[in-house]
């Protein structure tokens, strides 16, 4: 585990309450160390990271933890730990920070600055799609019977009906 050069970056806009809001990030970083822990167990991923977002004070903070997958289960802890205690030094009172070390990184933000999936959005444009195929494969049946109807009644209109006599009956 490497934790050297490090490198460290914040936000420039403040947040209000600094010394709750470290704490609170603390905390909140404290959290994804078990989680990012937990993958190196699961063999069914390559994924050492773990996203969250929360409120604080009516801002929504968006945070990253990763982990190197060079590296120990428990050097990734380690490592996770000391980023976190980097970062009242670095980003105390900003709305975003990150600390950067080789084997580990930390990150928050008022932004989202990694892709977001949720099965709520899966769901809705699951949604969104059926209600497209449906509502077409309705209007395209609706054109076809329509167009058969049309050519059915030209066709019975146009036909003319003939009386044939017959001469040899005299009818």
């Amino acid at each position: 585990m490497e934790v050297k050069p490090s490198m460290s970056g914040q936000n420039r806009e403040n947040i209000e309450d600094p010394d709750h809001f470290i704490q609170f990030l603390k905390a909140k970083f404290e959290s994804f160390v078990s989680r990012v822990v937990a993958l190196y167990g699961a063999s069914n991923t390559t994924r050492k990271f773990v996203t969250a977002d929360s409120t604080f004070n009516k801002a929504k903070i968006y945070s990253f933890a990763q982990c190197s997958p060079d590296i120990s289960a428990g050097d990734c802890g380690k490592c996770l730990r000391e980023a976190i205690e980097s970062l009242p030094s670095c980003c105390t009172g900003k709305i975003g920070g990150r600390v950067l070390f080789p084997s580990c990184s930390i990150r928050y933000e008022e932004y989202a600055f990694y892709a977001t999936t949720s099965s709520s959005k899966s769901k809705g444009s699951l949604r969104t799609i059926i209600a497209i195929v449906v509502s077409v494969t309705f209007v395209v049946v609706a054109v076809v019977l329509s167009g058969l109807i049309y050519w059915f009644l030209k066709k019975k209109k146009g036909k003319k009906h003939f009386h044939f006599v017959d001469e040899r009956n005299g009818m």
